[in-house]
């Protein structure tokens, strides 16, 4: 009944010194851990109930820097001492988290992380080719709409892409996660590291689809709060909106501001006009020739509505400078005095 806890125990022991040692050339480990077995079966058989390794010949660690000077080895480089210590400094935390990992695959019927991990493998290479092949045909998409401005999701040929992507997708990585259980380790750690990779990548890339919001990329060199633009209307001098407009920098290339999808059809597709030479055609949405934020309620009327209104007539006021009395001087030639004057005058 006590030799089973005991072979655990010196296991353990002897794990933990192999990983102390770890750094060593590989014969020089080999040479050192060869008999270690024996001999800590041997120590023990003559321990005394209630005492253990660590208390008879201290910590894996110690026992395996005493180990270390008895070999006759080169200096320890500064790079593998700074890997050493660091391996050190990590694992209790290592630790710790391996024996909660445990103690969560225990609760749902496992033997250990390493049997839920083999269990859940396959699903993650499954969603793995998933991931990949959304990625594919979103990206085809993306660049079909740029050049011939239809987008190949949300039809039909883009759904039969997409599931024959999906599951050419999953077969490819099924089969790749199936050979990697046969690859060295560090292939198998780049296999990892690649798979992290695309699940970052699809992280940020479908972002937008649980509403997360993300940042805007507008491809224009141009300034004035372009990332804010969702369309683009022009007006003439006479405050005329024109329709069919393209814009055009000073070499001839397109200028593309706003968003195509803010108006679609019955079918879900954008409205706008595009031309592979000229870009997009302006306004992307008709609103009736006037500004899509613009109350008509509210507008002021131009010249020609404003209602022309009638002044009223005024009498013209005297001149001040006009005197309404003759002078002295004009008074007794020029006003007759009698009927006979007026007569003759």
């Amino acid at each position: 009944m006590t030799e089973s806890p005991r072979r655990t125990e010196i296991a353990a022991y002897l794990v933990a010194v192999e990983r102390h040692l770890s750094d060593l050339p590989e014969p020089v480990r080999e040479d050192l851990l060869s008999d270690l077995d024996s001999h800590l079966a041997e120590v023990v058989a003559d321990l005394a109930p209630g005492t253990t390794l660590v208390d008879l010949l201290g910590s894996p660690e110690s026992y395996a820097r005493e180990l270390r000077e008895t070999a006759e080895t080169e200096r320890e480089e500064a790079g593998a001492r700074m890997r050493r210590r660091f391996r050190e400094t990590v694992e209790p935390l290592v630790s710790r988290t391996r024996a909660a990992a445990d103690r969560y695959a225990a609760s749902t019927g496992h033997t250990d992380a390493a049997d839920l991990a083999a269990r859940l493998r396959p699903g993650w290479w499954v969603a793995r080719g998933v991931l990949v092949a959304a990625l594919f045909v979103y990206w085809l998409s993306a660049a079909q709409y740029g050049v011939t401005g239809f987008r190949v999701l949300g039809s039909l040929p883009g759904l039969i892409l997409l599931t024959a992507a999906v599951l050419f997708g999953a077969w490819a990585s099924l089969r790749i996660g199936a050979k990697s259980l046969e690859w060295g380790r560090d292939r198998r750690r780049w296999t990892a590291a690649a798979g992290l990779a695309i699940l970052a990548i699809s992280a940020y890339q479908f972002a937008w689809f649980l509403g997360v919001p993300q940042v805007e990329y507008v491809e224009t060199d141009y300034s004035g709060g372009a990332t804010d633009v969702g369309d683009v209307y022009v007006y003439d001098a006479d405050g005329q909106l024109l329709s069919d407009v393209y814009l055009l920098d000073e070499y001839g290339n397109p200028i593309e501001l706003g968003d195509p999808w803010t108006c679609t059809d019955e079918y879900g597709q954008p409205m706008a006009t595009y031309d592979v030479d000229y870009g997009y055609q302006y306004p992307l949405c008709s609103v009736g020739g006037r500004l899509p934020l613009e109350d008509p309620s509210t507008a002021e009327p131009t010249a020609s509505e404003t209602p022309m209104e009638s002044e009223p007539a005024t009498t013209p006021e005297p001149d001040p400078t006009a005197s309404a009395e003759p002078t002295a001087d004009t008074s007794a030639s020029e006003v007759p005095t009698t009927p006979e004057e007026s007569a003759t005058s």
